[in-house]
């Protein structure tokens, strides 16, 4: 995929006790950036940030075709700690669908999860929302009843 477009992300097992996270990104391909929101669970408790970072595409002699590495984290450090509540690395096929994750929440470490796609309607949603907005703050309320014929949302299926 080029240009932007949008992904929902769950990692983690959920049979596991450990920390799940859901991401929400949109990737820009042109400055190979990735921008979103995460929600992290664990044990019933719940906390989310926004996220930033990068990606790069890579190959491995040992495998066969190319991966998506990115790196995010979040944008604020915990006001206790001064230190980010999310670091995060994931290995991902080239077609954005899948990959394996290791993150640390806070101070716990998870290592080698699976990163599944998560196709929602409510992130679709939520993504026409966001643009809609952002579209009528930038240039005037009226802008946004033309949004459906002046752009499409890409999305990862």
């Amino acid at each position: 995929m080029t240009g932007l477009f949008f992904v929902s992300y769950v990692l983690g097992d959920p049979a596991a006790n450990g920390t799940m996270l859901q991401l929400n990104l949109a990737i820009d391909t042109v400055s190979h950036s990735l921008r979103g929101h995460y929600q992290a669970t664990r044990q019933g408790s719940r906390a989310g940030a926004s996220v930033s970072g990068t990606y790069e595409t890579l190959s491995l002699p040992t495998a066969k075709g190319m991966f998506i590495v990115a790196k995010l984290e979040s944008e604020l450090p915990d006001p206790v700690t001064l230190q980010r509540d999310l670091n995060l690395h994931m290995m991902l096929s080239m077609d954005w669908k899948n990959g394996n994750a290791s993150f640390r929440f806070r101070k716990e470490l998870t290592q080698d999860v699976p990163v599944a796609l998560e196709p929602t309607r409510q992130f679709r949603q939520a993504a026409q929302n966001q643009l809609e907005e952002y579209l009528r703050c930038t240039y005037g309320r009226a802008f946004g009843a033309y949004l459906p014929a002046a752009f499409e949302l890409s999305f990862v299926d």
